[in-house]
């Protein structure tokens, strides 16, 4: 049997199979003692742990908070407004060009289950697409959530349609943290801009919108987040690219268009697309226990790109005196 797994710290590629399962195990039964954890709340929409707690839009699929708790350098106070998502595909049809849009208020929600475990809560829910009177609904499938300790993820597997794939002409994709007023990051940093820009309206350095990452960070005195966005490597191959979308805040008194500062990630050139089939994505967001310094994202992406394997061989049942062999990797 060959499991695979993610963990914080260094890939153990050559110890003893057994020795591995023992320490995940010893390491599985001190997480509870910890309080690394909380159960999720469906009446509340709340998931909880001893680093952060997150809330979701009711009946929706979208995060209306997130408080950084003290042990991870936060105030507890909520730092984001909510997050929001955009999609505007455009087809080549028989009678024109037609584009669809849909938001994070689009999505059709059904819950499907909550499940409280000692690692890890998992939220499952089905969704759809509502694109308006004239389109059916147009369906997405099952969604999990992932919350653990310090992060919570969302693995999707993205399906593509030969036929949407032809028609396809344009595709535009946008997934964005809309800070709070009161208690937004102050600082940004992403791979494109490693030094770093201030959030608010005193912020003037140019700000790198088009070079690919996977990366970006935000920190201030109500937390500091890491959020990670994970492409298939064909995509990668194929030239799409993900680019940065920041905003700063400008106050109504600065500004006659106010705006709350944001951050967060688009999809370039999905146009590029060469094949049909599904396709695995991977978005986390990682709750740092200090204000974000740089290459703190090294580990934490080390962590996605070369997870722990673990093997596990049958040993058959020694007689006594005789001493059982450890098969090797």
């Amino acid at each position: 049997m060959v499991g695979r797994g993610y963990t914080r710290g260094q890939r153990l590629a050559n110890g003893p199979p057994l020795l591995i399962c023992l320490l995940l195990l010893l390491h599985a039964n001190r997480l509870p003692t910890r309080g690394c954890r909380g159960p999720f709340d469906q009446a509340r929409n709340r998931a909880t742990s001893d680093l952060y707690e997150v809330d979701y839009a009711e009946g929706l699929n979208f995060l209306t908070g997130l408080r950084v708790t003290p042990a991870a350098a936060g105030n507890s106070e909520n730092l984001l407004r909510q997050t929001r998502m955009l999609g505007e595909p455009t087809f080549s049809l028989l009678f024109g060009d037609i584009r669809l849009a849909f938001t994070e208020r689009n999505s059709i929600v059904r819950v499907d289950g909550i499940k409280n475990g000692w690692v890890r809560s998992v939220r499952r829910v089905h969704l759809s697409v509502d694109l308006g009177p004239l389109f059916p609904d147009l369906p997405t499938g099952t969604v999990y959530t992932l919350h653990y300790f310090s992060s919570f993820s969302t693995p999707t597997q993205m399906s593509v349609p030969w036929m949407a794939l032809k028609a396809l002409r344009d595709f535009r994709f946008e997934n964005v943290f809309e800070f709070s007023d009161t208690s937004a990051p102050q600082r940004y940093w992403d791979a494109a801009n490693p030094r770093g820009t201030l959030l608010n309206s005193g912020g003037e350095e140019a700000i790198a919108t088009h070079r690919d990452h996977e990366w970006w960070a935000v920190s201030g005195a109500s937390g500091s987040l890491l959020q990670v966005f994970i492409l298939p490597p064909e995509w990668t191959t194929w030239g799409i690219t993900r680019g940065s979308l920041v905003q700063r805040a400008s106050p109504a008194a600065e500004s006659p268009q106010p705006a709350s500062a944001s951050a967060g990630f688009t999809l370039q050139d999905m146009i590029r697309l060469k094949h049909s089939g599904s396709y695995q994505l991977l978005q986390s967001t990682i709750v740092l226990a200090r204000p974000y310094q740089p290459h703190d994202e090294d580990q934490i992406l080390a962590m996605f790109h070369a997870p722990l394997e673990v093997r596990t061989h049958p040993l058959q049942a020694a007689t006594p005196g005789q001493q059982l062999a450890i098969p090797t990797p």
